[in-house]
């Protein structure tokens, strides 16, 4: 029996989970990584930080359930939402240190922005704004004035999950969910709104193409899938943002009842 992997990238630490392919969890092992407050408002994670913590997962999983890396046919990741990852047209990681989901350091940024656009409007189109800071074009914004070198250099900015994506395929996607916490994403036109980047000082082109998070991505590079232990034939499902897979996933809902989340966010 064929096995799946699937890893939730989230604010304390990579959940990874092992199933079959009736969906019974044979596995599970949870890995921890830091994050760090260089400043006020500011809340960073090393991206190559979540890499390690994939690996180690894995490789635990893998020797705790005994099952073999030649069993496992697909992997996919929930990832924490609002990251941003610039990468250059080489693939390098930009910074060390990324902004994560509650990061508000880019406070001024919103008002700048808020000053070309209205608000209800922009609340209206995305459904972002609960606080506006933590979303990405606001992140990008305070980049783009405050790390200029940085800024001018990326070639896309990536998601959490996607940044592992691309670690383990070498392409770059983004799916819908992660999309929608850009602060710019169009709701029902299922688009980037444009005008948001053009009051944002930011072009298109450094988001990633965007795909179901159904989607196949690519299989595992040599390498990556030398240091997870598994076959370079296993798939990679583009995956989607925490919170719209944790809603999707919920077992066992009926009418009157209720879901709750209790996560770092909370």
């Amino acid at each position: 029996m064929k096995m799946i992997i699937a890893y939730d990238l989230g604010t304390g630490g990579v959940k990874a989970s092992l199933y079959n392919e009736n969906t019974d969890t044979i596995a599970k092992v949870f890995v921890e990584y830091d994050t760090y407050y260089p400043g006020v408002d500011m809340h960073e994670q090393r991206p190559e930080c979540w890499w390690d913590a994939i690996i180690k997962s894995t490789n635990r999983m893998l020797s705790e359930s005994g099952v073999s890396g030649n069993d496992i046919a697909c992997i996919s990741l929930s990832g924490q939402s609002l990251v941003t990852v610039p990468i250059d047209k080489n693939g390098k990681t930009l910074l060390e240190q990324v902004p994560i989901w509650s990061d508000t350091r880019a406070r001024n940024e919103v008002s700048e922005f808020f000053s070309k656009v209205d608000e209800t409007n922009w609340y209206m189109t995305t459904g972002n704004g609960f606080p506006a800071p933590c979303y990405s074009i606001f992140k990008l914004m305070w980049m783009k004035k405050h790390q200029p070198e940085v800024f001018k250099n990326i070639y896309k900015v990536l998601g959490s999950k996607d940044y592992i994506n691309f670690k383990l395929t070498g392409n770059i996607n983004t799916d819908y969910s992660y999309l929608s916490g850009s602060g710019a994403y169009d709701l029902i036109g299922t688009s980037i709104n444009e005008s948001f980047l053009e009051a944002a000082g930011l072009s298109k082109e450094i988001f990633p193409e965007v795909v179901e998070s159904s989607h196949v991505v690519g299989t595992l590079l040599p390498d990556a899938a030398k240091a997870l232990g598994l076959s370079e034939n296993v798939s990679v499902a583009c995956g989607g943002v925490d919170n719209s897979c944790m809603a999707f996933g919920a077992v066992g809902a009926s009418e009157g009842g209720c879901y709750l989340s209790l996560d770092s966010s909370s």
